[in-house]
């Protein structure tokens, strides 16, 4: 069974373009949403990384730590790095992206 060709004509036009302002039954979708915080990357690499140096400097061996001058080395890198990995984590949850953040950075 077809449809007539004016019933066709109706329901595949071209509406009018939605009014530029949200309307009450849309919530408005914020452009952060579809922002990718690379501080959040480079939050977990650090935090990874210095994990992986303190646990590494923890069981350095004495060998190790002579050729160090002394020095854990590793303890003690791993542990800067995993605090620069926490200052990124709370930078970027203290201060998340937004459109016009994102809109400067594209200038």
């Amino acid at each position: 069974m077809t449809t007539p060709r004016h019933r066709r004509d109706k329901e595949t036009a071209p509406t009018a373009p939605a009014p530029a302002g949200p309307s009450a039954s849309e919530e408005p979708k914020s452009a952060s949403s579809k922002l990718f915080d690379l501080r959040w990357l480079i939050a977990a690499m650090f935090l990874v990384y210095g994990v992986v140096l303190a646990v590494t400097g923890i069981f350095d061996s004495k060998a190790e730590i002579a050729k160090a001058a002394g020095v854990r080395i590793n303890l003690w890198t791993g542990i800067g790095m995993f605090v620069v990995g926490l200052v990124f984590a709370v930078w970027a949850r203290l201060r998340p992206l937004r459109k016009e953040d994102a809109e400067a950075g594209d200038e």
